[in-house]
């Protein structure tokens, strides 16, 4: 390290430096972002964080990830993680540590991520409490919304974003933590209260490699960072997913030699060492339709209304909330569950979630003058698309009509599931692009291809206009067309560039041109 001074800000992009950031040098495979420490300085930076020694710069700096005996750099591409984990607790620091005085709930899973945090914010301000929600969808708080970067922000961005969120006087942040957060560290240092699983299925294998690593990542926020949180930490675990299950079962075992016994799962060796040591104890509450401390069972479905009974302990409370589709019941146990963690009495639980709105993209219902019903919903796994689906089928007199594409540069396994899944539930399937990225469209279409059944009824057609505008037009009355994958997105990715494209917005132009 090198000099002192009066650092204002953080900032990891150096086209958005201001007068007194500190700018971030962060680890890239493709950028030695040391590079642009000139630029950084020009535009305001007075100090530098670096991943290793830098050498003629005309500002102070300090190197995260060293040996601490001989100051010499620990650092390859595979030490990025490394570095993001002390960078977190560099800038819990340097922010004054947000977490510590606000109640933080992690919501993680492969699908209901964004309805169950979506939802729970909007329950905490109906119950009078200053929440924000943080994820796919941005930043909403009572101060407003805006866009962000990533479902989980990385560790400069999302502790800027949790200070003002703090200094703003909210009270609850509900975010989603994606599994690339857990194993990046991208979350390190947050202090949080609680915990949400809300499912486990194939997802991010590109990344992850295989479901064993992917679920090992999702077990990080309730192992690793619960342990680290030094609050009471809860972890709410659905008993309808197997992972929430099985991962209920470790956690309720408190004797040593069952724990060691499930040494093969990341829950289970960690409630070894805890049993052994006595530094963590587990605490676990557990929802289910029919199981689990707090049983959610639905009454009736519609397209916008849910209509369901709760059942704590002795205590049962039928209630309403203003959504559609069978797999938002899950989410809606999720949200329930965690808020009678945060000791919200079910009456009281209930109510917050009468008057919910739904979460943009998902599930969205379209008319058109009761003719013909337009579902557009992100489903972007095979376990979301067969809910979805099958969701919107019983619910549908006439046909269903499925439009959807998989993103390129994106898990390649995933594709022959989804085609599969829709040409069983469809009438009729119509493979489009999604976000072909930089990857050849052919290739995606041919894995799609490669999962359909000889009895599918499907057709391709890569224009995701032409392909919307068609299912529609091809729409009889009382049948149903899903549009999935991109949900609430507003644009496509061709290589590198992001063109606007609005489902919602070709959907209803499509459906007006029937009128």
């Amino acid at each position: 390290m090198s000099g002192d001074v009066e650092v204002t800000g953080l900032s990891s992009d150096s086209r958005q430096v201001t007068l007194g950031d500190a700018f971030v040098c962060m680890p890239s495979r493709n950028t030695d972002t040391h590079q642009l420490i000139p630029d950084a300085i020009n535009r305001g930076a007075v100090a530098i964080v670096s991943h290793r020694p830098v050498e003629h710069v005309s500002a102070p700096w300090v190197q995260l990830r060293h040996d601490p005996a001989s100051w010499e750099p620990i650092w390859s591409p595979d030490h990025r993680h490394e570095f993001l984990k002390d960078l977190g607790l560099f800038c819990r620091a340097f922010y004054g540590d947000p977490t510590r005085t606000m109640r933080v709930i992690g919501v993680t899973g492969t699908n209901g991520k964004t309805t169950v945090a979506w939802l729970l914010r909007q329950a905490l301000a109906n119950s009078g409490r200053r929440a924000a929600y943080l994820g796919t969808l941005g930043s909403v708080s009572p101060s407003g919304s805006k866009e962000l970067g990533n479902t989980t922000l990385f560790p400069v961005e999302l502790w800027r974003e949790l200070s003002e969120l703090h200094n703003s006087g909210v009270e609850d942040v509900v975010m989603e933590v994606s599994s690339h957060a857990l194993a990046q560290h991208r979350v390190e240092g947050v202090r949080f209260d609680l915990g949400i699983l809300t499912n486990l299925s194939q997802d991010h294998l590109d990344f992850h490699q295989s479901m064993d690593q992917y679920a090992a990542a999702k077990a990080m926020l309730f192992t690793e960072y619960a342990k680290e949180s030094d609050k009471n930490f809860m972890g709410v675990l659905n008993e309808d997913d197997a992972h929430g299950l099985a991962w209920s079962q470790e956690f309720l075992t408190r004797d040593t030699r069952a724990a060691s016994s499930a040494m093969a799962s990341p829950i289970g060796a960690l409630i070894a060492y805890a049993t052994i040591t006595g530094t963590y104890e587990p605490r676990v509450f557990t929802f289910g339709e029919t199981t689990g401390n707090l049983r959610v069972r639905t009454l009736s479905l519609g397209l916008s209304r849910i209509d369901l009974e709760a059942n704590l302990g002795a205590e049962t409370v039928p209630f309403s909330v203003p959504i559609g589709g069978n797999f938002n019941a899950e989410n809606i146990r999720a949200t329930l569950a965690t808020l009678i963690c945060l000791g919200y009495r079910l009456s009281a639980a209930c109510a917050a979630l009468a008057n919910v709105e739904a979460v943009p993209g998902r599930f969205e219902s379209i008319t058109s003058n009761g003719q013909v019903t337009v579902i557009v919903d992100y489903a972007h796994t095979p376990d979301a698309l067969h809910k979805l689906l099958e969701g919107v089928r019983s619910l549908t007199m006439g046909r269903v009509i499925s439009v959807f594409g998989c993103g390129g540069d994106r898990d390649r396994g995933k594709r022959p599931l989804m085609a599969r899944i829709s040409g069983e539930l469809a009438a009729h399937t119509i493979l489009t692009l999604d976000n072909p990225r930089t990857e050849d469209p052919a290739q995606i279409f041919r894995d799609l291809e490669s999962g359909l059944s000889s009895g599918a009824v499907w057709e391709r057609v890569e224009d995701r206009r032409e392909a919307i505008t068609k299912a529609v037009a091809m729409a009889r009355l009382g049948d149903a067309v899903v549009i999935s994958g991109k949900g609430h997105e507003t644009y496509q990715m061709f290589g590198r560039e992001k063109v606007h494209f609005d489902d919602r917005e070709v959907a209803r132009a499509a459906l007006e041109s029937r009128s």
